[in-house]
């Protein structure tokens, strides 16, 4: 039940940005706009505050953190060699490597963690470990993309390099999880507060990302006028929810880590793909219909596969 009531939320405001979208509510240059918003002003502040305020625990979460990189990196790979194998143009198998490699852990993975591990006697320490492992992943989760987007984009030549450290020095998702990461460490960890202005600032520009990002993702599909972008959906999708959770068990294995490390990959892994996705692939030039299709497809998959992520981790 607790699943239920954190995707099925997530489904109705994606219905509402379709229904907006399509009725001119939202019309024009309004998902523009309001997926830069999301991209500059909303996210970065929440994830500032979801990193710099964890509680240490580096060592569980360096095993957790080791586990998912693991998982990121191999269905980078795969889903790079699957969109080149399916002879789809740069752009698109890009696209199709980025949704399938990213997963929504802040607006999912953190809460179901949460929710998993209520009452447990070990439940502080695992809402530790995934806001301390969630850190680093986000910035792997921008870099990898941002590289490949403008390396297929890119026609070559000078200026390559340039333009790649450009993207990444600007990306505020990059900053503002370093910035966490840094304060966790020198501020949050010596018990300095962050000020009580700052901190309610930054609440109430974090506060309405996700719905806003929910809605653009709604306004994508409403403007998609072809079917182009179901197989490679379809395939990321699968990637994402089922092969995150098979590969992650695996790595964990082989790591003989402990059950709640183990736990806490296994529900952050079969995350669906991240709604930021979406906006990132806008921002990069990337394929916006195979991000709308593999969102809405992996978030209904993780109908099923989240639970199965929480009958093997707990």
């Amino acid at each position: 039940m607790h699943i239920l009531n954190i995707l099925a939320p997530v489904f109705l405001i994606i219905l509402i940005g379709a229904i907006l979208r399509r009725g001119g509510f939202l019309g024009g240059d309004a998902p523009r706009v309001l997926s830069r918003y999301c991209y500059w002003i909303g996210l970065p502040p929440l994830l500032f505050m979801k990193i710099g305020l964890a509680q240490a625990d580096l060592s569980a979460a360096l095993t957790t953190l080791t586990i998912c990189v693991g998982v990121t990196l191999t269905l980078a790979a795969l889903g790079l060699t699957i969109g080149f194998a399916l002879r789809l143009p740069a752009t698109r198998a890009v696209t199709l490597m980025h949704v399938a490699m990213r997963g929504n852990l802040v607006y999912i993975g953190l809460p179901v963690a949460i929710f998993a591990f209520a009452g447990h006697p070990r439940g502080s320490e695992a809402e530790s470990i995934a806001a301390l492992t969630i850190g680093p992943l986000v910035i792997l989760y921008n870099v990898i993309p941002s590289i490949a987007h403008v390396l297929a984009a890119h026609s070559g030549g000078r200026g390559l390099a340039r333009k790649l450290l450009l993207k990444l020095i600007t990306n505020p998702l990059i900053v503002a999880c370093v910035a966490g990461l840094l304060w966790n460490q020198l501020g949050h960890a010596n018990g300095i507060p962050i000020p009580l202005l700052l901190n309610r600032t930054f609440a109430l520009l974090g506060g309405p990302a996700l719905p806003i990002a929910l809605l653009c993702v709604g306004c994508g599909l409403a403007d998609s006028r072809s079917v182009h972008a179901i197989v490679p959906s379809s395939i990321a999708a699968f990637m994402k929810n089922l092969l995150g959770i098979l590969l992650a068990t695996l790595i964990a294995r082989a790591l003989h880590a402990g059950p709640t490390e183990t736990a806490v990959a296994l529900i952050l892994m079969a995350a669906p793909t991240a709604i930021a996705s979406f906006i990132l692939v806008e921002e990069l030039d990337g394929d916006t219909d195979i991000a709308a299709g593999t969102i809405t497809l992996s978030t209904l998959l993780s109908l099923l596969t989240l639970p199965l992520a929480l009958a093997l981790a707990l």
